[in-house]
């Protein structure tokens, strides 16, 4: 049960890149050992959104769906890239704003009807291992839909992450 919190934690930091952008927080908070548990886990790519401005194409972005992200208090992993030093802030923000404000799309258009919505940053404390040259910065934002489903944001394609729920 507990890595089940940690996973879902960990969803939630992985949303959209921070690129020193105006978020509309209301309220914000590093992430306590609590809320490490809820991200805690591997999440599954299993369906997206194109925003109204995306740098790849459908058929780029479906190569992604089926691949896995593991999210810990201790490690993070996304896309082959490798982040030993992890380190994830919790805010609750007006969904309205904050998806108008960062990213140019409805709330409507990805299904989210709550009118705040849990963002967890993730960024990399320690020195990330890229798996090639085109690696982006380890710099997310998880959006928590559900405890085990969250949105991140990746050159203009929104993911849907679901938790894996193994027994371990």
């Amino acid at each position: 049960m507990s890595r089940i919190l940690i996973i879902s934690s960990i969803l939630l930091t992985t949303v959209s890149f921070c690129n020193n952008r105006s978020t509309g927080h209301e309220s914000s908070q590093a992430a306590s050992p609590r809320d490490s548990i809820v991200l805690n886990g591997v999440w599954k790519i299993t369906r997206f959104t194109a925003g109204s401005i995306s740098e790849i194409t459908d058929d780029d972005a479906q190569k992604y769906v089926g691949q896995t992200i593991t999210l810990r208090p201790d490690i993070a992993i996304i896309n082959n890239d490798t982040c030993s030093q992890p380190y994830f802030k919790m805010s609750t923000q007006n969904s309205d704003k904050y998806f108008y404000t960062n990213n140019r799309i409805d709330k409507a258009a990805l299904k989210i009807k709550q009118d705040s919505i849990q963002v967890i940053e993730m960024s990399c404390k320690g020195n990330p291992k890229y798996s090639n040259e085109n690696s982006p910065n380890f710099l997310y934002d998880f959006i928590v839909v559900e405890n085990n489903l969250m949105i991140v944001s990746f050159k203009g394609i929104y993911f849907y992450l679901e938790r894996e729920l193994k027994a371990f």
